[in-house]
């Protein structure tokens, strides 16, 4: 929460994303595989000029803002399951490929069932 009307909130809020970025990027690192940011800046000063102080005193202040990120980090959340889910199946049809590749039927029909035995099959495929 920036309290404070004399301080350049641009240039605060471009500082702390470039900052986070710069911690994050590996050398190396291409700069179009650096992930999304969003930065969320609470002021009680309307800045920006646009009306934006209203949100506190008509919709619902601190608890409204509270409502919004809960909402976006469902839906970040969701979509990294998603993600998650499309890279796990991905995952588990090149161990089947790579299974009926080999000849091992008998992994094959266990793998759905033992999860240890997939867990093991997954390290030894180095997948």
């Amino acid at each position: 929460m920036q309290r404070a009307d004399n301080d350049d909130h641009f240039r605060r809020v471009r500082f702390n994303a470039s900052s986070i970025t710069v911690r994050d990027l590996e050398p190396g690192e291409h700069f179009e595989d650096i992930l999304d940011l969003y930065m969320v800046y609470i002021s009680e000063n309307d800045f920006i000029g646009d009306g934006y102080k209203e949100l506190k005193q008509t919709e619902g202040g601190a608890g409204a803002v509270c409502d919004i990120m809960e909402k976006f980090m469902a839906e970040s959340r969701e979509k990294g399951r998603e993600e998650g889910r499309e890279e796990g199946t991905e995952r588990m049809a090149r161990l089947v490929d790579i299974l009926l590749f080999n000849g091992r039927i008998d992994d094959l029909n266990k793998i759905g069932k033992d999860a240890v035995l997939r867990k093991r099959l997954f390290e030894e495929s180095n997948l």
